[in-house]
């Protein structure tokens, strides 16, 4: 699994599955509120989809 942490937000890959108990320890393991989830990058910009995963915040001060 690759990630990235930023500010309390960590951002996962597409590749990533877990249950609800994995994502509430992986928030703890990592110190954050959040967990997202990168679904696909589209379009001209190459912007990501993403979904939340874990929390309820996905704005953070890095």
């Amino acid at each position: 699994m690759k990630w990235k942490k930023i500010g309390d937000i960590l951002i996962v890959d597409d590749k990533f599955r877990g249950s609800e108990e994995d994502l509430e320890s992986i928030a703890s393991k990592h110190n954050v509120n959040s967990i997202v989830k990168i679904d696909r990058i589209e379009g001209q910009k190459r912007e990501p989809t993403i979904s939340l995963l874990y929390g309820k915040d996905t704005e953070t001060i890095h």
